[in-house]
């Protein structure tokens, strides 16, 4: 008889799922580095963040970043957020709320929507 408490379960999808995010931004950041190769002055990194509400969490990030890495008058910003999009029509968003407009809205660094 094996017992597994309700903590343990969780612990196990929290690790799972933390793992599988680490992957996808590794394949994304490989993909780009592929595409960018031979121009030397392109380099990409990748964060992932555990927050308990999201889209606060993301745009709190965000904030840190962009103090980082301040915009400099005349370039592009070489620090911008990605996400995805799933694609929900106008009266799912207003019902659900969407994340990535949240973040859109609130975030100090450019993002770019992936549908």
């Amino acid at each position: 008889n094996v017992s597994v408490d309700n903590f343990q379960v969780q612990e196990l999808r929290r690790e799972e799922e933390r793992d599988r995010t680490a992957g996808i931004v590794n394949e994304v950041l490989g993909m780009m580095k592929t595409d960018m190769q031979g121009r030397s002055h392109v380099s990409f990194h990748g964060s992932t963040i555990e927050v308990a509400d999201t889209k606060s969490g993301i745009v709190e990030f965000a904030k840190l970043k962009a103090a980082q890495d301040p915009p400099r008058c005349g370039h592009l910003p070489r620090t911008f957020i990605v996400m995805g999009s799933r694609g929900l029509g106008l009266a799912a968003r207003i019902v659900l709320g969407s994340c990535t407009n949240y973040v859109l809205h609130h975030s100090e660094l450019p993002l770019i929507v992936v549908r």
